[in-house]
């Protein structure tokens, strides 16, 4: 999954997806930067994200870490688990590029 951009398909937001390159995870909320990470993959289907830069007034602040779990990848459809601070959100994304 490096070097891709994904799509949120159960997001309100329009032209909503992230993009992970090498080392770092890229969100945007319709069309603009909402969160800089850096990605630390502990295997293919795991990883933590440390926030570096947010853009945004609620949530999630610089130098806190989100957990992820690839749950499946159907085709190009990834669903995942996204936890930190014992809240957990179940998401789905196309892959597109």
């Amino acid at each position: 999954m490096n070097n891709e951009k994904f799509n949120y398909i159960s997001n309100d937001a329009v032209n909503s997806y992230f993009k992970i390159t090498d080392s770092t995870h890229e969100e945007y909320v319709n069309g603009k930067l909402y969160a800089r990470s850096k990605i630390a993959w502990t295997n293919c289907g795991n990883y933590f994200l440390t926030i570096e830069e947010a853009n945004y007034s609620k949530g999630l602040a610089v130098g806190d870490t989100l957990y992820v779990q690839i749950l499946s990848l159907i085709r190009d459809t990834v669903t995942y688990r996204a936890s930190a601070h014992g809240q957990s959100y179940e998401l789905k994304v196309v892959k597109s590029n």
